[in-house]
Parts: structure tokens; sequence; C-alpha cells
């Protein structure tokens, strides 16, 4: 069997026969009056637009997102970018999809990330905290999805396992910041980290496609994980009245503002330590997202992310810019 032709791999002039899952697909006009379809399709490798020049009038309905198709198709410079002049395409059934061959997804080894993250949880001392994590960790639908679920959909994170990966993330510079500041009370930290995008288990689908759920539009990761805690909670008997509203504050105070989505702002300053570390984490991981599309110069084009361009920073290997004299 040949191998798969990934679209991380395709060069100017490929031709291909290969399958795709469909992220996006609608039927255009073009200025000359005809109409294209418009594909975008993806693998575990990246995303990219397909274009059907000559079409048929039942192929307006023919495709949906989350479908597989089948492309013959050569690749082709339009816009910039390298694309897909399609010749013919059909739809295919895959009996078992492995979502892994599809969707991007962390290159770390998921079942040990989630080994280290409840080593680290287990570590709570405080007993009405450790009986509230074991309870989580018991949760075996729960767990298997926070396991899977991505973090965002275009931002930080946003690949499958990388929930786990942010929390992991976090989780470990919690555990050196309470070493340097023993005021910080580790337990609560810890549960709040691992607490605060629970929520993102329900608020996104992670199947053929990474998108929002309906749920999600509607609510929101913020909510879902406070109910989350809420139904945890409700399951505990004699769970401590005050610390069960400073994990609720934290939950919803781990956004850092009112303006960036979070109900209240942080009042504790473990809330305001939950909220630090996760938001130095996404930040890193999309700061290394957009470094990796820099130019042989080390810059990347301008971004919104930061209002500038990024610079990887010097190497040994650079060579040497002339000076001009």
């Amino acid at each position: 069997m040949n191998p798969r032709k990934n679209i991380d791999t395709f060069a100017e002039g490929d031709a291909l026969i290969e399958t795709y899952l469909v992220q996006s697909f609608a039927l255009r006009m073009a200025r000359s009056g005809t109409m294209f379809l418009a594909f975008d399709l993806a693998d575990a490798t990246g995303r990219v637009k397909a274009y059907l020049w000559e079409v048929e009038p039942e192929d307006e309905n023919a495709v949906k997102p989350g479908d597989f198709v089948e492309v013959r198709a050569v690749v082709e410079p339009y816009g910039g970018a390298l694309t897909l002049r399609v010749i013919d395409y059909k739809v295919v059934v895959i009996e078992k999809v492995d979502r892994f061959d599809f969707l991007p997804h962390t290159k770390e080894d998921i079942d040990a990330g989630f080994a280290r993250t409840k080593e680290i949880l287990e570590s709570i001392e405080t007993p009405p905290l450790k009986e509230l994590a074991a309870a989580f960790l018991a949760d075996e639908i729960l767990m298997r999805d926070f396991k899977l679920a991505p973090a965002s959909i275009y931002r930080h994170h946003a690949y499958l396992g990388g929930l786990l990966i942010h929390t992991l993330r976090s989780l470990e510079l919690a555990v050196r910041l309470c070493e340097v500041y023993p005021a910080v009370r580790r337990d609560v930290v810890l549960l709040g980290v691992f607490l605060h995008d629970l929520g993102k288990t329900r608020e996104y689908r992670y199947d053929n496609l990474l998108d929002v759920t309906d749920e999600g539009k509607l609510v929101g990761h913020v909510v879902m994980s406070l109910e989350l805690l809420t139904e945890k909670l409700a399951a505990l008997d004699g769970f401590p009245d005050g610390l069960s509203r400073e994990l609720r504050h934290l939950v919803l105070a781990h956004h850092g503002s009112r303006r960036w989505g979070s109900p209240v702002p942080p009042m504790t300053l473990e809330a305001f330590v939950v909220h630090q570390l996760e938001f130095l984490d996404a930040k890193i991981d999309e700061w290394n997202k957009h470094i990796g599309d820099a130019d042989e110069s080390g810059w990347t084009k301008y971004l919104r992310f930061t209002h500038s361009q990024l610079w990887r920073g010097w190497r040994e290997d650079d060579v040497p810019a002339e000076d001009g004299l």
C-alpha cells in the first residue's frame, strides 16, 4: 500500500489521488460569471484550499463539512499558496476513522501526559480537595474527553490532545511557582488549574471536525466548567462552603478580566495565579506556532496576535547580514 500523500509534503506539479477531510465546501461564482467549487481540505498535517473549476448542478449539495472525499488533483500555486486543482472527486465512507490521521494532534504521548497530570493531582493533600480531584479522575467518560479535546479551535493548543497538554504544562508551572512562593496555597492552585478549562470537553466537537458545538456557542466553556464543578460538588458530602465558593471563583475568573470573558476578575491570590499561569502557557503555544512560520530571516509576517512581527532570535548557524560597506 502506498503511503498517504500528506498535505505538508505537497510540491508544485504533484499529481495525486488521495482522501482528505472536508472542512468547508461552497459553490461560488468567478468574475467571469462561471460557477466553481471551493473546498477546504485537511489531514493531520495541515489544510489546503482546493478548487473544481467545471461544476455540475448536482455538485452544489454533494459534500458537507465532516465528509471524506477522494480527490484526483494537481498541486498548483494560486493566490500566493499551494492549492489543489481538482479534476474529479467522490465522497467516500470510511468505516473506522482514526481521527489522528485527519485532524491536527499533539505529538506528545497522551497517555504519559495524562499519567503525569494524575500524579500531580494525587499529590494534593488537603482532604476535601483531594476527594474532589479523585472524583474527577474517576469519571472515565470525562477523562477520555479531557485527553482528546482541543484547547481551542484556531488559537492556542488547537489540536487533539491540546486541552490535556495545556492543562499539564500549566500544572507543571504551578508546581514550580508554589516552590518559589510558599504563601500561594498549592493545593487550591493545582485544582484550579485542572478545573479552569474542563468545559472545553463540551464546548468543542472533535470527532471528524474540530468545531464549536451548539451548546458551546450558546453557553461557553467558562460556564460549562462551572457546571462540571457544581455537578461533582453536589455528589460530595460535607464539602466546605467557603472552599466551594473559592473554587467556583477560580473557574469564573480564569480569563483575568471581564473584557476577556470572565464574569468576575480574580479576587484571590490563587485565582490571580491560575489566570497568569494558563495565560502564559496559552501565549507561549501561540508564539511557537507563529514562529514556526517565520521566513529565512527569522521574521514572521505582521500578526494581530501581538500587533507586530515576531523574530525567532539569533541562531549559531545564522549567516551574518551584509553591512553594506
